[in-house]
């Protein structure tokens, strides 16, 4: 059970989070520039990963992966076997863009995050096509697919 209680309470811990949200978006911009400024100078892009690894979970890693690729001279790890610890590796063909990095938010590089209506409702969708099955089945039309492989497929979901 929380502590917080009461609206008011509530109310104070929003603004809260907001404001130290805030902060941290900017914290991460002004820290990833300046890795990118430490890239440019001394070639080293250990930091830039660093601060990859950083970032907690919910804080849209995948934009500030878009970031990093857009603005310096890193690309993407597609090795199974390395890239969980090694993400990015210099691709000598890109350049550092240090204007463009400063002039977008880390957080505005990646795919913008889905509003409530553009999330599929697995609990409503999986609802609705049982209605019809139940309707089908009740009027005695041929239900294609309603099969054990099917079933097993589905079952599969649950985690």
């Amino acid at each position: 059970m929380t502590k917080l209680q009461g609206a008011e309470a509530i109310n104070k811990e929003i603004a809260g989070i907001k404001a130290a949200g805030a902060k941290f978006d900017k914290r991460v911009q002004d820290c990833a520039v300046a890795c990118l400024g430490h890239m440019e100078q001394h070639g080293d892009y250990t930091l830039l990963v660093n601060l990859y690894h950083a970032l907690p979970k919910g804080s849209r890693r995948g934009s500030m992966a878009a970031w990093i690729m857009r603005y310096s001279k890193l690309t993407a790890n597609a090795d199974k076997a390395t890239k969980a610890d090694k993400p990015f590796l210099l691709d000598k063909a890109k350049a550092n863009d240090l204007v463009g990095a400063a002039a977008e938010m880390w957080y505005d590089a990646g795919k913008p995050e889905q509003a409530p209506d553009e999330i599929l409702d697995v609990q409503k969708a999986v609802h609705a096509l049982l209605a019809k099955v139940k309707k089908a089945k009740d009027a005695g039309r041929p239900i294609k697919g309603l099969d054990d492989e099917t079933i097993a497929a589905l079952q599969t979901l649950h985690a």
